[in-house]
């Protein structure tokens, strides 16, 4: 259990060999998706960036869109709070799309002005990441005696999701798509739960009171519990304390029900094939938050 827990710690210490150009070919050759694949998700991210383009250029000029889409609950409040900006940067190394959520219109320009700079600072540091990753993985190629036509750029998308709104709370997930050349996907997410209000960060303290590691640690272990009954192949780590991963760290989202989604990263607390694991806690019934 304890290998499969330290999987990915391992993996990041691995040094580079000698032999590096050698290992690219035969990696190359062996796991290399099928193009078609590959140009399909080159293919998607302009085209994403394209509807969207078009949709902010219709809501903007087109009053009757607007008025419509007020008929449509969710999507005319998030609209009203939740704008964004895109851009894309493309060369040789990479090809980066970033759809950015801007906070606004909620009669609080100090809550904008610190949520738009956290959110801000965040991508710009995750997309820094990306480029040196590019710029890293071109000259490992190039260095292998690839040619620059053969080398397929990194992929990135980042983008946002509003998962619950009304008057009182906001909760919206940003997530990073990293499709590495001849490798796999990987997915980084940021949690973000505002108070519209109070102008504050929603805690699962706040939700579930001063005893919210054990309200919130128990219920995941029965959750745990009831999948490895449910499904064999469901594997957690044993010696992972949750109690201790819910105090270092919080990462949850609220869903359309008005329930708490817990979240943890890839290896977290289970083998990697488990992806990134998720429980649905219910939130105490003085806490019901589709009640403002």
């Amino acid at each position: 259990m304890n290998k499969l827990k330290n999987t990915k710690k391992i993996y990041d210490q691995i040094e580079v060999p000698d032999n590096l150009s050698e290992i690219i070919q035969q990696t190359v050759n062996e796991t290399s998706p099928p193009r078609s694949t590959r140009h399909f998700f080159k293919l998607l991210v302009p085209l994403t960036l394209a509807m969207t383009t078009v949709f902010v250029i219709l809501l903007n000029t087109s009053p009757v869109l607007a008025s419509n889409l007020s008929d449509i609950p969710l999507l005319t409040q998030i609209v009203k709070v939740l704008t964004f900006r895109n851009y894309q940067t493309m060369d040789e190394m990479k090809n980066i799309y970033v759809r950015i959520p801007v906070l606004e219109n909620t009669g609080n320009n100090e809550l904008e002005d610190r949520i738009n700079y956290e959110i801000k600072k965040q991508i710009d540091f995750s997309v820094s990441k990306s480029e040196q990753l590019a710029k890293e993985l071109y000259d490992t190629y190039i260095q292998a005696g690839y040619k620059p036509s053969q080398i397929e750029p990194l992929l990135v998308e980042i983008d946002y999701q509003t998962t619950f709104y009304n008057d009182r709370y906001l909760s919206f997930i940003i997530k990073k798509y990293e499709n590495i050349p001849y490798s796999t996907v990987d997915k980084e997410q940021y949690y973000y739960n505002v108070d519209l209000q109070t102008g504050g960060h929603i805690t699962l303290r706040t939700l579930f009171g001063p005893d919210y590691l054990t309200k919130v640690g128990t219920e995941i272990y029965k959750q745990i519990e009831s999948k490895k009954k449910e499904d064999e192949n469901m594997l957690f780590f044993d010696e992972i304390n949750i109690f201790e991963v819910l105090e270092n760290e919080e990462k949850f989202y609220i869903n359309e029900q008005g329930q708490v989604v817990i979240s943890f990263d890839r290896y977290e607390i289970a083998p990697g094939y488990m992806g990134y694991p998720e429980f649905i806690i219910n939130l105490p019934m003085e806490m019901n938050l589709n009640e403002t």
